[in-house]
């Protein structure tokens, strides 16, 4: 069997999709540079990729999903014309969350557990780290052609998302815990919660496609919240030394299942026994297309003999 990879191969090898995955996860570099002391004793290049890994483990795969969400609103914000529009963006769609667990398991195979450096930075990186995210997140707003505002100003999703991570987080802080760990935890918990909540919007409507596409803008755009606000509370995670705490690969995989499951609730691709079934109709159709054809032909047929004979008569 022969498959015409090429389209794929070209959309999901893109160099700004790889770009913009390779920016968002490789806050390591800024790891890195605070790990000067350990330059001497363990070797700069050592660091480097430890700081790396540990990053590319930690957030690689949130900030494909990131993108992958914004993506899936452009195409529900303006609309799908055909399949064959469909098909030829789902790989660019799908690109960036492809790419964002090649850089985890490129993260996985190169971390060294024996290996201890500090992850952290510094005040500084911070706000440069900020500035990389922002400008990512602007560019990818310039290729759905939504306006930047809109990101920000759906009402349903933002009481969704706030109202459980407000939530969440005044009731995680009586354990005590540190202020990022619980919001690390509010955070994935108002992400799927808000999700679920979309996804039960969207059965109210279900039959009905653009009766539906509110509730599945509303669940891609909780979506987004979570991921975005995930990279910045990592990032305020190393500048107060807490990352250990908030077992972000854990939360990166929860996140990973329930954007999967979303993406293919969505857009999944035609499966084996709905191929069947479909050929199926389509041949009972057919079947009955030729029998009232042959029918019609019949009743011509007869007509145009009874025709003649009154004119014989």
């Amino acid at each position: 069997m022969e498959m015409d990879l090429a389209p794929f191969f070209g959309n999901v090898f893109n160099i700004v999709l790889f770009s913009y995955n390779a920016i968002l996860s490789s806050i390591g570099i800024f790891v890195w540079l605070h790990n000067k002391k350990n330059w001497a004793q363990k070797g700069s290049s050592r660091v480097l990729v430890q700081a790396l890994a540990r990053c590319w483990l930690d957030i690689g795969l949130v900030a494909g999903i990131l993108l992958t969400a914004m993506g899936a609103m452009g195409l529900v914000y303006y609309g799908v014309a055909d399949l064959e529009y469909l098909y030829a963006v789902m790989p660019i769609l799908l690109g960036t969350f492809l790419w964002g667990g090649i850089i985890t398991g490129l993260g996985y195979c190169l971390f060294d557990k024996d290996l201890k450096i500090d992850y952290t930075l510094s005040r500084v990186h911070l706000m440069i780290g900020i500035l990389l995210i922002a400008f990512i997140f602007v560019e990818q707003a310039k290729a759905t052609r939504i306006p930047l505002l809109e990101f920000f100003t759906n009402t349903e999703a933002l009481y969704c998302f706030l109202g459980l991570f407000v939530m969440i987080a005044l009731f995680s802080l009586r354990n005590e815990k540190p202020a990022v760990v619980v919001l690390a935890d509010a955070n994935l918990v108002a992400t799927l919660g808000g999700m679920a909540m979309g996804i039960s919007f969207w059965f109210i409507e279900g039959a009905d496609y653009d009766a539906s596409r509110d509730a599945i803008y509303l669940i891609a755009n909780i979506l987004m919240y979570g991921s975005l606000s995930y990279l910045m509370i990592y990032l305020c995670s190393l500048l107060t030394n807490t990352a250990s705490y908030c077992n972000y690969q854990t939360k990166s995989w929860h996140f990973a299942e329930a954007s999967a499951f979303f993406i293919f609730l969505v857009y999944a691709p035609v499966g084996t026994t709905e191929y069947l079934r479909e050929s199926n109709d389509q041949a009972a159709i057919q079947d009955q297309h030729e029998a009232q054809e042959l029918r019609i032909e019949q009743l011509e047929a007869q007509i145009k003999l009874l025709t003649e004979k009154v004119g014989e008569v």
